[in-house]
């Protein structure tokens, strides 16, 4: 799809039964995206309503802290591997999700803290080494597992490509690691393949990172945040229709208990 694509006009929304209910969880790129598929009235035209019940800086695994840019930083409470007594757990805040919102279709977009180094049990990791390979791969499949536990369908995207600078030695920062996204896409793409009934496959990274690499901009729109991270969040010309169909077909297709 190439070109200018422009907002579309109240009267041109698609009628449907009843809006289809998308609920997205992950990281905060999530949440942008979240955002971006929104903005200028996309979100009305699909017949779409959105809740974003995911977390901000984690994702989909609990840890003890993470790293951004070199600096360490102590995990929210419900972040973490042990988080003090009366907090409310990722998988927790997923399934209140569900229940509550109960969406047709769940969106899970996460991979941003999963690719850098983090620390669990005291030590610091990556997505390299098997024991947080494994986590991350639990994590994903739970994820799977608590969103569609009412029959929603799920769309699960990789991560797309990030471009955090570079270090004072003028290396790549780890979370950057081509290697490191390649396990955690991986990942994703198996445990899609270990839910097919339910799970529909959207590959994010392949949309924003032509060739394998980081750009701002696609076919003439400006399409991440400046910093490097995060998709624009009133880029919804660029995402709505290229995600919301996709979206919206699995919504249709669930069938949610009341």
């Amino acid at each position: 799809m190439t070109g200018v694509l422009v907002a579309p006009s109240a009267s041109s929304a698609t009628s449907a039964p009843r809006p289809v209910r998308v609920m997205f969880i992950g990281d905060s790129v999530g949440m942008w995206l979240d955002l971006a598929m929104s903005s200028a009235g996309w979100a009305t035209h699909y017949g779409v309503v959105t809740s974003w019940d995911g977390t901000i800086l984690c994702g989909l695994v609990a840890d003890q802290a993470v790293y951004y840019r070199g600096s360490r930083n102590e995990a929210l409470a419900t972040c973490r591997t042990s988080p003090p007594p009366g907090t409310v757990t990722l998988p927790e805040t997923w399934a209140a999700g569900v229940t509550t919102f109960k969406p047709d279709v769940v969106v899970i977009e996460s991979g941003r803290w999963e690719v850098g180094d983090v620390e669990v049990a005291g030590r610091t990791t990556s997505i390299e080494q098997p024991g947080f390979r494994r986590q991350v791969a639990a994590a994903l499949d739970s994820a799977v597992r608590i969103s569609s536990a009412r029959g929603a369908h799920v769309v699960l995207m990789t991560a797309p490509c990030y471009n955090n600078g570079l270090q004072a030695d003028h290396k790549p920062w780890p979370a950057d690691s081509p290697r490191r996204l390649a396990i955690y896409n991986g990942l994703v793409r198996h445990v899609a393949s270990t839910h097919r009934s339910t799970v529909t496959l959207v590959d994010l990274h392949r949309m924003l990172c032509p060739g394998g690499r980081y750009t701002s901009t696609i076919d003439g729109m400006v399409v991440r945040s400046p910093d490097g991270i995060h998709v624009l969040g009133t880029a919804g010309a660029f995402y709505g229709p290229r995600l919301w169909p996709t979206i919206v077909a699995a919504g249709r297709r669930s069938h949610v208990s009341p």
